[in-house]
């Protein structure tokens, strides 16, 4: 049985791919809603018709998710490196879902995952 401490510090016990996956696809749905559907409600107060309705939000919705992704895959880089560079095999994960792991180094260096939200049972 491993402790819950062992369980903390352990650089092995990484979010799974499914959760990083569900995250990443509701941290960008949430991306589109803000920079597509806010953008459609305002040109269409502002009298705005036709092509503006559309074209103007899909390019906004476009340019905040390819922002989001560029953001994720550099903050992956690193994390990535840093997490082989302390001994933890990243094999199975890409650099966007590394990017939205969130982790902490903790003075004696051991590396520490946020608490899970659910049982691993």
């Amino acid at each position: 049985m491993i402790s819950p401490d062992d369980e903390l510090y352990d650089i092995d016990n990484r979010p799974p791919n499914w959760e990083l996956r569900l995250n990443l696809t509701i941290g960008l749905a949430i991306y589109v809603a803000l920079a597509g559907v806010a953008p459609l409600f305002i040109l269409h107060w502002l009298g705005l018709r036709q092509w503006a309705l559309i074209g103007i939000p899909l390019a906004g919705a476009a340019a905040a998710v390819w922002c989001a992704l560029r953001d994720l895959k550099r903050r992956g880089l690193q994390a990535k490196a840093l997490y082989a560079a302390r001994g933890g095999n990243p094999a199975g994960t890409s650099d966007i879902l590394f990017g939205q792991m969130r982790y902490s180094i903790e003075p004696d260096g051991r590396w520490r995952w946020p608490e899970q939200t659910y049982s691993s049972d």
